[in-house]
């Protein structure tokens, strides 16, 4: 397991999109922390999604780095 998979506590994430499950219900099946749906979301990007709350990763980063920044 590389130290980015390890950092984020992924046990089946091998840095590869492909390797991730297709849908929310495979995630949660096999207990990953994402998957890639590989469709757009709201905002518009194709990233992949965390399974806990189904949110975008690039919308979470977009977010957290405009709270920074107005604060």
């Amino acid at each position: 397991m590389d130290s980015l998979a390890r950092l984020f506590g992924a046990t089946n994430w091998n840095g590869s999109m492909e390797s991730l499950p297709k849908t929310h219900k495979e995630a949660v099946a096999t207990g990953s922390l994402y998957y890639f749906t590989g469709k757009r979301c709201q905002g518009g990007h194709v990233a992949r999604r965390f399974t806990k709350n189904r949110n975008c990763e690039e919308c979470i980063r977009e977010r957290n780095l405009a709270r920074t920044k107005k604060g």
